[in-house]
């Protein structure tokens, strides 16, 4: 694929989680939402945890049916046709490993897939969705409040999809905050979950934002080309709202 510049744009094999969903019929609260999901490759050295709590938070509201479990980390370079989803999770209700190959996909490949694993008693599931995109970048997103916003509470989400995907439930989740827990930016940044999105190269990279702060919203909806670097503005709550999206395109940029 070439750039808008005329830059030939050479992309790596990627593993985009989008979404891990809580499919249980009774609600976790905060203090059982302790455990780790991994994204464990054959090589088992370059492991990666999706979601890890290690400490109560109970500020947290309770999980219930069709929750989303917030992914923290960016895509997975894949170089290989395997590997592994492990779960050990809230407090032991969730353990177990879901096994993953797949055939080796075209030169610009996308396939969308889904895996679910049971809890321990029956009475819920854990639903992971994922994308296998076999020539992709990563895109780094910043969001910055800018302006005298230290004080500021925000609540709303920001979500991450591409134009090879005809599904609404495949976006990736950036930010997911209700009324009842509006968190506090320091220095501008909105802290988003997680901040690294897969996208394939031949598709637009499509960001959909929708902020509030006090009465005040932003919302906005943007579409750009993998490997052009962008950064655009909004008004947002008296200040601007900074919109920054940097690529990664070789693995050593990526994994360093």
């Amino acid at each position: 694929m070439e750039s808008e510049s005329g830059e030939y744009l050479d992309g790596v094999s990627l593993v985009e989680v989008f979404n891990i969903v809580y499919l249980g019929d009774d609600q976790v609260p905060p203090e059982k939402q302790l455990g780790t999901i991994s994204f464990v490759p054959p090589n088992r050295t370059d492991m990666q945890y999706l979601y890890k709590v290690d400490d109560v938070d109970l500020d947290k509201p309770s999980l219930k049916y069709g929750d989303p479990i917030m992914v923290t980390v960016g895509p997975q370079i894949t170089e290989f046709c395997e590997f592994d989803f492990e779960f050990n999770l809230f407090c032991g209700a969730y353990t177990g490993i879901i096994e993953v190959e797949w055939e080796k996909l075209p030169y610009d490949g996308v396939e969308l897939w889904e895996e679910r694993i049971d809890s321990d008693d029956g009475t819920g599931q854990i639903c992971v969705q994922y994308g296998l995109f076999a020539n992709a970048a990563v895109a780094n997103v910043e969001l910055t409040l800018l302006g005298n916003c230290d004080s500021t509470n925000v609540h709303g989400s920001v979500f991450a999809s591409n134009s090879r995907l005809d599904l609404p439930t495949r976006a990736s989740i950036l930010f997911w905050v209700n009324s009842d827990n509006k968190v506090h930016v320091r220095d501008g940044m909105i802290p988003l979950s997680r901040s690294q999105v897969g996208v394939p190269l031949d598709s637009e990279f499509d960001l959909s934002i929708s902020l509030f702060c006090d009465s005040e919203e932003c919302t906005t909806k943007v579409s750009l080309i993998p490997g052009e670097p962008d950064t655009f503005l909004q008004n947002f709550c008296e200040d601007k709202l900074q919109v920054r999206v940097t690529w990664e395109l070789k693995k050593e940029s990526i994994t360093s």
